[in-house]
């Protein structure tokens, strides 16, 4: 936090009319100038460019499953301009290839499996074919709604959904526009779950669970505040429909 503290809105809050926009500057050693940040617990995962509610901004975070092999690789980190990206565009279909390669485009972006992830925007009336590309293939809308050709309803925003294998499937955006994400790949295998650590090993998991509690995982210098490991269960595999 830069030139504040904790909770400092709490006991000296910002005073506006409803309605009324304000700025809260932050500074993060993060690639891009607007970042989420936490609250409360909360995620506050949209930002107003100069307070205009019109210049809205928001953000996706999303984790990818690493195969066993490359489980324990060096953290990096590189950054992609959006130049860089593959776009497709036709009929009313805008997609841009974040990571992977799909429809016969590949992404820069360095992956460690088979897969792709991608941004797609979708006219009023525009069809999207996915085809059986991968064995695992799922669909989240971001806004709007789409259909499918053998669905008497459609489906809208918050959705997670995960298609058949082996079969090619066709999507409408029904009543609007649409925007979604595309994401799959080949399965590389059961992984555990538990708070924030992902494995295909449980004892993996067990051993994070120690080294967090005993402050062996790195820390950010200057910042004092730390969550506690929640209350202690065993990892349950994730499973899919």
């Amino acid at each position: 936090m830069s030139a504040g503290y904790a909770n400092q809105y709490v006991d000296n809050p910002i005073m506006v009319k409803v309605g009324e926009p304000i700025r809260i500057f932050l500074v993060n050693a993060g690639p891009n100038a607007y970042s989420t940040f936490h609250v409360v617990g909360a995620i506050f995962d949209r930002v107003c460019v100069n307070a205009n509610p019109r210049n809205e901004l928001f953000g996706l975070q999303s984790w990818v499953a690493l195969p066993i092999e490359d489980e324990e690789v060096e953290p990096s980190f590189t950054h992609y301009g959006v130049a860089e990206l593959p776009v497709i565009e036709y009929s009313g279909v805008t997609l841009t290839l974040i990571a992977g390669s799909l429809f016969g485009k590949s992404s820069p972006v360095k992956t460690f499996s088979e897969m792709f992830y991608a941004d797609v925007s979708l006219e009023t009336g525009a069809s999207l074919q996915i085809d059986a590309e991968f064995e695992e293939r799922g669909i989240y809308i971001v806004s709007g709604a789409v259909s499918f050709e053998s669905e008497p309803d459609s489906c809208g925003a918050g959705q997670l959904l995960v298609l058949k294998p082996s079969e090619k499937i066709v999507i409408t955006a029904a009543d609007g526009p649409a925007r979604i994400m595309l994401l799959g790949g080949e399965p590389i295998g059961p992984r555990n779950i538990w708070w924030n650590f992902v494995s295909s090993s449980v004892e993996r998991i067990e051993q994070a669970k120690l080294d967090w509690k005993e402050h062996r995982i790195g820390e950010i210098p200057g910042e004092n505040e730390r969550i506690p490991l929640p209350a202690d269960s065993r990892p349950r595999v994730v499973d899919y429909p």
